[in-house]
């Protein structure tokens, strides 16, 4: 066996071993990053379902203080008080991203 032999054997395995060192690294690459998009993918529908939560929640809390505002109010009158004239209400502010679109 010369020595071009020789370089060709150890290139050549050394290649194979290199080329297969490769692959198990981007396969164990994709496989960490399947995993943490999927721990991505919970943690967003974990956050989106909360803030869900928090709007009705909001919301209710709402209603029910525009419903006993209004229960107050109509026993007030039924009792005879005279409720003072505070006016229109106030506006709202503009929401920001509807004024961009305009």
């Amino acid at each position: 066996m010369n020595t071009g032999e020789l370089l060709t054997l150890l290139l050549g395995g050394g290649a194979v071993a290199t080329i297969s060192a490769l692959f198990s690294g981007f396969r164990s690459l994709q496989t960490g990053s399947r995993a943490r998009e999927k721990e991505t993918v919970k943690d967003l529908v974990k956050q989106r379902k909360d803030a869900w939560r928090d709007r009705d929640y909001a919301n209710d809390l709402v209603d029910y203080w525009r419903t006993r505002c209004g229960t107050a109010e109509f026993f007030a009158l039924q009792g005879g008080v005279t409720l003072p004239d505070f006016g229109q209400p106030p506006k709202p502010p503009a929401d920001p991203e509807e004024e961009e679109e305009a």
